[in-house]
């Protein structure tokens, strides 16, 4: 199977940075005492799904990948609905 051509997936990009800052400042809803530098959003080659490259701001700065649509979904905490990531700054 070919993959998408440099337009599309430039195209797919600049999509996906209109949902996510890079260099913005997140938190994951989990530990909101915890930020995250968006880095980069880029590709898992093998099936050109989009992912998100941050950086923890606390710790040893260890650097994360996860795919767009995941760190985009809302979760369900006790019945309410909200961001697994939110954004700060």
């Amino acid at each position: 199977m070919g993959h998408l051509t440099q337009k599309n997936l430039n195209n797919l990009l600049q999509e996906a940075k209109e949902k996510i800052e890079i260099g913005g400042i997140y938190f994951h809803h989990k530990r909101p005492k915890n930020y995250y530098l968006i880095e980069a959003v880029g590709f898992i080659e093998s099936a050109e799904e989009i992912c998100v490259v941050y950086r923890a701001l606390y710790g040893k700065r260890i650097v994360w990948v996860r795919t767009l649509k995941n760190f985009l979904d809302e979760v369900n905490i006790t019945g309410r609905k909200t961001k697994r990531f939110i954004k700060v700054a």
